[in-house]
């Protein structure tokens, strides 16, 4: 008998079942399968459970590095580990910035670069979280140039003028204050004119001290 020949049930619990059939169904035939089996793990990966990558990324960066269980490393105790893919300075991120700093003064670095319209936002101007990557940036190694691993505690941004895309700028970054394990930081955007485009001051916990 075909579906359309089959007498449609009169009582609203029986439209109920039969809705639920038919969308029981469906999807069994879009999946490719009448019924599917899953395993916890992949219940979990499906529906964002404690083990999927979603989950994870929401207990943040001091919760646990990967993985799942009590026996997981936490990434607040390990140390940094550059493996050169450094989205900003990564030699080996083939769609990286590949930023390289040279000492400036006694506690700053600097470098000039030129980012490409790709990394825009409005037409012809730097999208701003580029600008906030490269001042990041800019503290972090003026905190290495200090002999600190640091990991970005906190950051505040201002925003002074566009910064152009393709034009030649200047970025620098110098350490201020340190404290045993916290380093106070702060970092510019200039273009080659000494325009002030953008500035940011932060903090820096030292992850290379016991």
């Amino acid at each position: 008998m075909r579906c359309l020949d089959m007498p449609m049930p009169t009582t609203i619990l029986a439209r109920r079942r039969l809705r639920r059939g038919v969308a029981f169904w469906l999807s069994s035939f879009w999946s490719g399968a009448s019924h599917s089996i899953r395993t916890p793990s992949a219940r979990a990966a499906a529906t964002g459970g404690p083990c999927s990558p979603t989950r994870s990324r929401m207990r943040g960066a001091s919760r646990m590095r990967s993985g799942c269980g009590a026996k997981g490393e936490r990434m607040s105790e390990q140390p940094p580990i550059d493996d050169g893919r450094c989205f900003a300075c990564g030699a080996d991120n083939p769609i990286g910035l590949h930023l390289r700093f040279e000492p400036d003064g006694d506690d700053g670095v600097r470098t000039r670069l030129s980012i490409s319209e790709q990394f825009q936002g409005w037409r012809g101007v730097l999208h701003g979280g580029i600008v906030m990557t490269l001042l990041d940036e800019a503290m972090a190694h003026a905190a290495l140039r200090a002999g600190a691993a640091g990991l970005t505690a906190s950051v505040s941004v201002r925003f002074r003028n566009p910064a152009p895309v393709g034009a030649q700028l200047e970025l620098r970054g110098r350490v201020v204050e340190r404290r045993r394990h916290v380093l106070s930081v702060e970092s510019t955007l200039s273009d080659v004119a000494g325009t002030l485009l953008c500035q940011a001051s932060g903090k820096f916990i030292d992850k290379s001290l016991p």
